[in-house]
């Protein structure tokens, strides 16, 4: 005779089939242990499941796991007997190709910013909050050497360097900051232009996503 397992909490039926023990203590009878039965359970078929309740097995269906949705949006099932949503995939379908203009345009956008920050993250949050400031004076003195530059002034005066120093030290970081700034942010505008002519390409959206997935920084 043999014994078929089921979990405890769900009464799924659990995987393999055991051959009862005789009890020895009554002879002609077996031995059931707990969470266990004699009934065979029935045949399943695809995305179904087999539990025993109430002493009987019942046939229910099984969706556990990842599914999505036409918008890209995604969710998961974890309990037996549940349906999925009207019009659920069970992999994760094509995002439209506006979808993926968008995420590679937000990439870029990302990884300029990225390479923006790297140049002036290396300066003291307070020193940057400063720089307005020195640009204004700097590229006044530097028009009018007669200008008033307060600001700058403390700056030689602590460094220990004269005020056209501080300017000249001043307008060469400006000239270096926006020559890196106008570089990347013009990589940014070619690549964009770029996922731009493939999207208005006369070839499929599958051609058109692959081409727009190859477009990197």
């Amino acid at each position: 005779m043999n014994i078929f397992d089921y979990n405890a909490e769900t009464g799924e039926l659990m995987a393999g089939v055991r051959e009862a023990r005789q009890d020895p203590r009554n002879p002609g009878e077996f031995l059931l242990p707990a969470y266990s039965t004699f009934i065979e359970p029935p045949a399943v078929g695809i995305e179904q499941a087999a539990i025993f309740i109430d002493g009987a097995w019942q046939v229910v269906i099984d969706h556990r796991g990842q599914y999505w949705l036409a918008d890209g949006s995604t969710d998961k099932i974890t309990d037996l007997g549940v349906e999925r949503p009207i019009n659920a995939f069970t992999v994760a379908p094509l995002l439209l190709v506006t979808a993926v203009v968008d995420a590679k345009k937000f990439e870029l956008s990302a990884a300029c910013d990225n390479d923006l920050r790297n140049i002036t993250t290396i300066y003291p949050a307070a020193e940057r909050a400063t720089w307005d400031i020195q640009r204004q004076e700097a590229l006044a003195w530097q028009a009018d050497n007669n200008s008033a530059v307060p600001f700058i002034d403390a700056l030689a005066t602590e460094r220990g360097v004269t005020t056209a120093d501080q300017v000249t030290q001043i307008l060469t970081k400006i000239a270096a900051f926006e020559a890196a700034a106008a570089t990347a942010i013009g990589k940014r505008q070619r690549l964009i232009d770029q996922v731009d002519v493939i999207v208005a390409d006369v070839i499929s959206d599958d051609d058109k996503r692959t081409a727009i997935g190859a477009v990197s920084w």
